[in-house]
């Protein structure tokens, strides 16, 4: 994704999930919204690559 220049990853998820949830934090994903799908609720989760870029650039210098 930081390749393709992405600004960031979204995924969604469960709130009956914890320890996906906990491995997401962990990543660095934080939570964005919450909604449902089909009466199941979602939670959305993102994570910026903005500094993976930056680092990127920065190695190549």
């Amino acid at each position: 994704a930081v390749a393709c220049n992405y600004q960031k990853l979204s995924l969604n998820t469960t709130p009956f999930l914890k320890r996906a949830i906990r491995l997401y934090k962990k990543f660095g994903f934080v939570r964005r919204g919450a909604g449902d799908l089909f009466g199941t609720p979602l939670l959305t989760m993102e994570k910026s690559l903005k500094s993976a870029a930056k680092f990127k650039r920065e190695m190549k210098k």
